[in-house]
């Protein structure tokens, strides 16, 4: 990930989908990065399939990093901020892109590349029979866990593929390899197809008839399916045929949500573009399934790379105001079906030929742009080569870009704030005399009687790219504070600082910041009741927590009395992913994982350990694990006893830890090492480096009677925590003991 220029960005060109075209993109943009632009991509998918190895996947079961595209990864190391969402729709007028469960996300200059939707005839929705061949991580594990239980079916079980595009055949002929290989022989393989090939040259049929034919495989051309049921499935002459299993290959059709962006579509329902791949909009550009070229052409990987690459320079060419490249016609017509047993169909406009020459040059071709994107170079930001260029010209209507704020001066303007202060619709709470809505010069609130006022304050560096996940995880960082109290969130004062650029961009990071933020206050029925905003040179975001607690019945975190039991909830190393992260050394499922982690509230685990009689709770906050437990034994009479094995750790933690990628505070938070006692080999376990990993809004760790412990730690997993029993407190002179077991 790159780090703060001090070159302001001025437009925002968004990615809209994961597919070839916009990873091309992305690669570009980390070879030859903008510093002038800040580029979003939005995808639901953070791993995609390569459709180059996907063939080879089905056929020799290879790893799922071995056939993947990480998404994720790629933006990290480009710089581009990446939104994990469906994309619902854009709205054209007010430049804005519609996302599920997310607000939406504005955009100068917008590329689709969302790809289309199955196309599933009536009657042939999906079905425990009827598999699409679309999200395709979940069809090979489908194939892969039934063809065992097929090969069991009593008579011989025929697997139908429904489709003759390019991917159907390939797909078939990889299955029929599998099962081959695995001795299924049993098993019969059947394509029904209107066409074969039809978008190719007449001979590419003929030849893959002949191929079907030479491997057994059951050819019905010349017909639809029209209706499946029950295992059965109708063609449009009244025929039906029975099948074990029908994987739908029928093509694409666009989203419903293209037709109602106001821009103009083909009969099909795909969104026209010219020969620049520009939409009527000419600043929304669109490829790959989701658009359609003035002359028709295939939608396979060759057509996608080059459209991707065409869509690198000219989504350059558009933000610096110079003239358009246009999209040949060439390509159309082309492709290399992989046929299994080392060899290949490739398909040319006028030439058809197999053999193991088109193997290999498919192959080769594949692999390296596998490689591309896979095995991405480093990039010293202190090379020439690598340095931002500044492309948007400056002549464009933009309020003044000359940063030099000092003081009070570094706050955002007034008019920015309040109109996010009106997007966000911050309404007046009970219990509050003058809050936001008031627009007073500071908040009044009314402390109820009974309670005592708890206060936490928290700040983080900017841990995601997307602001609107930043600031739900940092608001629930500064939550868990109060909750380690035993208390609850009251109301919230929120410090915002936006990395400097154009007002309009500006304006935008802070709404998406408090959009995540006041998400989790509402969830929490806690009220924003004022802050600060201010610019820099990153992005940082913290709160001020006031919460309410009955009379002296806060948790204590220092320990007091022995035979206790330590239970932990949730697990760690979010420092350890999320620093890969930012180098882009971590996969994406170790980030989604963590997320997961960090987004889960910490307030029910409380409430749950109040039921087994917790006497004392502490946060795993920025110090580490050892860090928090140093604190609860300090100047006391009592040890801790740690067990490191019990330590619940998150997904590639040891990788990371194997790649030497640490937080800078983890040789800080290595000074708590001073208070433990530990045998010198278990020094070099993962468990061992993790008590000292900081930890962004992480667990909580209870004492509870020791006799409750293990019983604490169950209700806490049936409630959806990772909660262990790590050690429990025992006579000492305020060290930690720290054990394998």
């Amino acid at each position: 990930m790159r780090y703060a220029t001090p070159v302001p960005q001025k437009r925002d060109l968004v990615l809209a989908g994961g597919g070839y075209g916009h990873l091309e993109v992305i690669r570009q943009l980390g070879l030859y990065p903008l510093a002038d632009v800040r580029v979003t991509c939005i995808s639901l998918e953070s791993v995609v399939p390569f459709g180059g190895r996907l063939a080879r996947a089905i056929r020799d079961n290879l790893p799922e990093e071995q056939w993947t595209l990480d998404i994720r990864k790629a933006c990290a190391w480009a710089g581009v901020r990446f939104v994990n969402r469906r994309v619902v729709g854009v709205d054209t007028e007010g430049r804005r892109v519609l996302l599920e469960d997310h607000p939406p996300i504005r955009f100068d200059v917008l590329s689709l590349n969302t790809g289309g939707v199955l196309h599933c005839p009536p009657g042939l929705e999906p079905a425990d029979w009827i598999w699409p061949v679309r999200p395709f991580r979940k069809l090979i594990a489908r194939l892969h866990g039934d063809m065992e239980r097929l090969s069991r079916e009593t008579g011989k079980a025929v697997i139908s593929v429904v489709g003759g595009g390019a991917a159907a055949c390939e797909l078939t002929l990889a299955i029929r390899d599998a099962l081959d290989r695995c001795g299924r022989n049993g098993i019969r393989m059947r394509v029904i197809a209107h066409a074969l090939l039809p978008d190719f040259h007449p001979k590419a049929a003929r030849l893959m008839a002949d191929h079907f034919h030479s491997r057994g495989i059951e050819l019905i051309s010349g017909h639809r399916v029209v209706k499946g049921a029950d295992h059965r499935l109708m063609l449009d002459n009244g025929q039906w045929l029975d099948t074990n299993a029908a994987i739908l290959a029928t093509g694409v059709r666009a989203p419903e949500w293209v037709s109602q962006t106001g821009l103009a579509c083909t009969q099909e329902g795909f969104l026209s573009v010219n020969t620049h791949l520009q939409t009527s909009d000419p600043a929304i550009f669109a490829l790959g399934d989701v658009a359609q070229t003035p002359v028709p052409v295939p939608h396979n990987r060759i057509t996608a790379v080059e459209e991707g690459r065409l869509l690198a320079d000219n989504l350059h060419r558009h933000l610096a105001m110079r003239p358009l490249k246009s999209f040949h016609e060439h390509v159309s017509g082309r492709a290399i079906i992989d046929l299994g047993q080392g060899r290949a169909l490739m398909i040319g406009r006028r030439l058809v030929t197999e053999g193991r020459v088109p193997a290999l040059i498919k192959a080769q071709r594949d692999d390296l742009y596998f490689e591309q994107l896979t095995h991405l170079p480093e990039l010293p930001e202190d090379e020439d080569r690598n340095r931002p260029r500044v492309i948007v010209p400056d002549d464009l209507p933009l309020e003044s870009l000359a940063m030099d704020p000092q003081g009070a001066a570094s706050k955002m303007g007034r008019s920015q704030v309040n109109r996010v202060l009106k997007r966000l619709g911050v309404e007046t709470v009970a219990g509050i005399a003058s809050g936001v809505a008031e627009a007073d010069d500071a908040a009044v609130v009314r402390v109820p009687a009974g309670k005592d006022w708890v206060q936490a304050v928290s700040m983080l560096r900017w841990v995601l790219s997307d602001p609107w996940m930043f600031g739900r995880i940092a608001t629930l960082h500064g939550l868990a504070s109060i909750y380690a109290m035993g208390g609850e969130a009251h109301s919230v004062m929120a410090t915002a600082v936006v990395p400097f650029a154009a007002d309009p961009l500006m304006e935008e990071d802070l709404f998406q910041l408090m959009s995540g933020c006041l998400h989790e206050l509402n969830r929490h029925q806690a009220a924003l009741i004022g802050g600060h905003s201010a610019e820099g040179m990153e992005m940082m975001f913290g709160i001020t927590v006031n919460g309410t607690v009955a009379e002296g019945c806060w948790l204590p975190k220092r320990l007091q009395q022995a035979g206790l039991g330590l239970v932990l909830v949730k697990a760690l190393g979010t420092g350890f992913v999320l620093t890969a992260h930012r180098h882009a050394r971590a996969r994406s499922a170790w980030v989604e994982e963590t997320l997961g982690s960090m987004l889960q509230p910490v307030r029910e685990a409380v409430d749950i350990a109040r039921q087994f009689g917790v006497r004392h709770c502490t946060d795993v906050t920025g110090y580490g694990l050892g860090g928090n437990l140093a604190e609860m034994v300090r100047d006391t009479a009592l040890d801790i006893h740690l067990r490191l094995t019990a330590l619940p750790l998150l997904a590639g933690v040891d990788e990371v830890l194997q790649r030497n990628v640490k937080p800078p505070l983890y040789h800080h938070n290595l000074h708590a090492r001073h208070l433990m006692d530990v045998d010198e080999a278990l020094t070099r376990e993962t468990a061992w480096h993790a008590l000292f990993d900081p930890q962004t809004s992480g667990g909580l760790v209870f004492a509870v009677p020791l006799a409750s412990a293990t019983a604490l730690a169950a209700a806490l997993s049936a409630a959806g925590y990772r909660a262990a029993v790590v050690g429990e407190v025992v006579e000492g002179r305020g060290r930690i003991r720290v054990t394998a077991g």
